[in-house]
């Protein structure tokens, strides 16, 4: 029931975003589908890692909850006997994501392994969204007046959702993956075929460094390993053709001694064609090209000519766009460069796209995301001498009345940058007559490093108002 709300919530409030038209109102809209989306389980949760807004995070849910131990050590004595009984114990170890669990256990032999458990009923739950998904995407390419093909795409998810759904097809995946990445140095951890099942993968444990550690790096250091990042996706899509489709934040890791990238969760995986390969090494390339020379490379992965031959002029500047990570050195404003050369554009050009551009650009999304970040330096906040401060996790808006709850949404810490847009016009309206300055509050709690604690509260007669960081 929570999915079915959820969509339906969105699906007016999009409407409505694009309704009164203002393009911040629109922006926000996606914001905020994307931070509801990331709490969920099953499909709203992978939707979320194709879109830009996400880009970088990991997979961890805000609110997740884990399946008790108990569950997952009887899934394993059913499923898998032989190494039920091989398993000395299990670690505290646990990543929730959004269709399973892995849990780290120590063989009596010593060796630790990662055991991925299905979350149950988590089919029928995609099932469920995936319908609610196609019924507001229908919706809202009636409302812009799209042509995005929402039948292929459907065909495309239902494809590689019922890959991810099946963890022996994942392990098939994952075998070529690793046979094909090992030839450039990259790990990606061995199966365990005897003992993994259809909802059960068990794997070897292959800990590293994630993008936040690894930002204590030397910044040479780090500069070699965004380079080793955007050499894996490049070799993925234009020389072996096999494409890890989800390489967000928490998918990867880096052993710091081997200097060498480990690589996760390989359920979502599409291929390209000797074609496609020698299109994308085109448009990768230094080559300058003509506009309809870009068409047709365009066309030949997959776009439709009919789309993008009235934008055909644009072509040339927005394959350099995208490729600029591969020729020059951050920053790229790859997405404010697509705004401003394509405006409004920009979503015929994602109509025009196969199936697979949406998980092309997750994975694109996530690696560059992760690349810009390991340019950053570490947080400057730092707390004053014999203080300890308390990062919020979420950001908390409570809206009472008559003590009932009427608005209750909590989203990433993050989302404070955007306190002003969190809050609806009316209301602000009051809180500025009120002499609340939320810019200020919003300074003072940025500056402290977003500290556990009281924003402001309101009370409107019998209405109040409260945002809190928590």
């Amino acid at each position: 029931m929570r999915s079915i709300a959820v969509f339906i919530n969105f699906f007016f409030r999009l409407s409505w975003a694009l309704g009164r038209g203002r393009l911040r109102r629109q922006q926000r809209a996606a914001e905020l589908l994307v931070d509801a989306f990331a709490t969920m389980p099953g499909l709203t949760r992978k939707l979320v890692q194709n879109l830009p807004q996400h880009r970088g995070k990991g997979t961890e849910f805000v609110g997740k909850q884990k399946l008790p131990l108990s569950f997952v050590r009887a899934r394993v004595a059913l499923q898998a006997p032989a190494l039920s009984a091989q398993i000395d114990e299990f670690t505290d170890e646990v990543h929730v994501a959004s269709l399973g669990q892995v849990n780290v256990a120590r063989l009596k032999t010593g060796e630790l392994v990662a055991i991925k458990t299905q979350l149950p009923g988590v089919a029928q739950e995609v099932e469920s969204q995936l319908q609610l998904l196609l019924l507001s995407l229908r919706g809202v390419r009636a409302l812009q007046g799209s042509d995005f093909d929402v039948e292929a795409f459907e065909k495309f998810l239902r494809s590689s959702l019922a890959g991810e759904l099946d963890y022996s097809r994942e392990a098939q995946w994952q075998e070529q993956l690793r046979a094909d990445l090992g030839s450039i140095g990259v790990k990606v951890p061995r199966v365990l075929k005897e003992h993994s099942r259809s909802d059960l993968l068990v794997q070897e444990y292959v800990p590293g460094l994630g993008v936040d550690e690894l930002l204590r790096l030397p910044a040479e250091e780090r500069s070699e390993l965004a380079q080793k990042l955007l050499g894996v996706l490049r070799h993925m899509v234009t020389v072996s053709g096999l494409v890890h489709a989800d390489l967000h934040a928490s998918n990867w890791a880096y052993l710091v001694e081997r200097q060498q990238l480990v690589l996760y969760d390989c359920g979502s995986v599409f291929r390209f064609g000797a074609g496609e390969k020698q299109a994308a090494r085109v448009l990768l390339s230094e080559a300058e090209l003509t506009p309809s020379e870009t068409l047709n490379l365009f066309c030949a992965l997959g776009f439709s000519r009919e789309k993008l031959a009235p934008m055909q002029d644009k072509l040339p500047a927005l394959s350099k766009v995208l490729a600029a990570p591969f020729r020059e050195p951050p920053p790229w404003r790859v997405r404010a460069s697509l705004d401003e050369l394509l405006g409004a554009e920009k979503w015929t050009f994602r109509a025009a796209g196969p199936p697979w551009f949406l998980w092309a650009l997750r994975t694109t999304s996530g690696v560059l995301a992760a690349v810009e970040r390991l340019g950053l330096e570490a947080d400057p906040v730092t707390p004053k001498k014999g203080e300890i401060v308390t990062r919020a996790q979420k950001i908390r808006v409570l809206v009472t009345e008559k003590n009932d709850e009427i608005v209750r949404v909590e989203l990433p810490a993050r989302s404070l940058a955007q306190l002003e847009d969190l809050v609806p016009e009316d209301v602000l309206e009051k809180i500025t007559l009120a002499g609340v300055d939320l810019a200020a509050i919003k300074a003072r709690a940025i500056a402290a490093g977003t500290p556990v604690g009281l924003l402001f509260r309101l009370d409107a007669g019998e209405r109040h108002y409260l945002v809190e960081l928590v």
